[in-house]
């Protein structure tokens, strides 16, 4: 597992590994920053990004910085940040811990963070997939369209053209369609 620890305090960075490497058996790869401008030039690919030692405003701007890296974000609030200064960062995905935080819990929120990455990957897949159907469908209409207008078809003898046309020939509904609208539209 990668983390990302963002923490303007060198003290506070150097407790907060200590407590996250002896929580991971020394299993955890951890890259330090002191401020979101240092993130600007990160380039790789990380689980979590735990933030702690700022107010939750920086902690905003520290993590509208980090959105385009896909990970889980955990801030770890100061006992006196109010709730009104947390639900910007709630609004962003950012999961919360109240400070002082124990190495079991820290750990147990880290780990859900760490999931967040498969989640956003898997949505990615199922989100191009939705796209590429969608696309196929409005081939498919166009097609329906152009087949009522030029062969006066009804949208239900449209549709069972292409479909059995499709299966005579062996090919997708789409590639029929495609076959089409290149036969009329040209």
């Amino acid at each position: 597992m990668t983390l990302m620890l963002i923490c303007p305090s060198a003290e506070s960075t150097r407790r907060m590994e200590e407590m996250l490497r002896s929580a991971s058996d020394g299993k955890m790869n951890i890259v330090s920053y002191s401020s979101a401008p240092e993130l600007r030039s990160v380039s790789f690919e990380c689980d979590a990004v735990v933030a702690l030692g700022m107010n939750a405003k920086r902690a905003e701007q520290t993590f509208a910085a980090c959105a385009p890296l896909d990970s889980g974000f955990l801030y770890i609030a100061g006992e006196k940040c109010t709730e009104a200064e947390l639900e910007p960062l709630r609004a962003l995905g950012v999961h919360i811990m109240r400070s002082p935080v124990g190495k079991a819990a820290l750990w147990h929120d880290i780990g859900i963070c760490a999931c967040v990455p498969k989640r956003i990957a898997a949505m990615k897949n199922e989100n191009s997939i939705l796209v590429s159907r969608l696309a196929e469908e409005k081939i498919i209409n166009r097609a329906k369209l152009v087949l009522m207008e030029y062969l006066k078809l009804s949208e239900p003898q449209a549709h069972r053209y292409i479909e059995k046309q499709a299966m005579d020939m062996q090919i997708s509904r789409a590639e029929v369609a495609a076959r089409v609208l290149e036969t009329y539209e040209n």
